[in-house]
């Protein structure tokens, strides 16, 4: 016997508008309070996620075609820092550790990677409220520009830009108490960095309701 499917238009809507439901924000990692631009609210007995980027750095990666399609060459331009340096050791640090150039000419793409090694150091927390942290280096990718030029010996070729961004994310996971009373909180932190020996204070506000 076939099975037999039934769907009204309303179930479909409904079904694809689920699909579309951004996550709440501070609900996790991937929706995070983002320090300095959004306030922090939470409820007794709940997790909730925020974050701050660090030493932001603009590149180009710029790669040269033929009229075949070969590669004549491919270089990355440092523009420079946004923000910081507050950690970063080296500048092109994270441009050598995650910059994948294939899929980064493809796609419009953010790679990270943990890094296990940093550590945090409450200062001042109210009581029963923990908070854990997550320190990422990251590379996103920007959309690709196209443009043709002429080059002695070689002559007409296709130019392809793409705008790189390196930086560190630092995230925080707050875990609310049940029993918080609701009110207004700080949260005095000190993310370290064994390798480089740098550390920062970082005093959140929550606000419990």
């Amino acid at each position: 016997m076939k099975s037999v499917w039934k769907w009204s238009i309303g179930g479909l809507v409904s079904l694809a508008l689920s699909a579309c439901v951004p996550a709440p924000l501070g609900s996790g990692l991937y929706a995070p309070f983002v320090l300095g631009q959004d306030t922090v609210t939470a409820a007794p007995g709940q997790t909730v996620y925020a974050s701050r980027t660090y030493d932001q750095h603009n590149w180009v990666l710029r790669t040269v075609f033929d009229s075949q399609g070969n590669i004549l060459s491919r270089t990355v331009d440092d523009l420079g820092y946004t923000t910081g340096p507050t950690w970063s050791q080296q500048p092109d640090g994270i441009l050598n550790d995650l910059l994948d150039e294939r899929r980064c000419s493809f796609n419009e793409d953010e790679t990270s990677r943990l890094l296990l090694y940093f550590y945090l150091r409450p200062l001042q927390l109210p009581p029963n409220w923990n908070v854990d942290l997550q320190a990422q280096e990251v590379l996103q990718c920007g959309p690709a520009s196209r443009r043709f030029d002429f080059v002695p010996r070689s002559g007409r070729v296709t130019v392809v830009e793409r705008p790189i961004t390196t930086f560190y994310r630092l995230n925080y996971i707050i875990q609310v108490p049940q029993g918080a009373s609701p009110g207004s909180y700080t949260l005095s932190l000190q993310p370290n960095d064994p390798h480089s020996g740098q550390s920062v204070t970082e005093n959140i506000p929550v606000i419990v309701r």
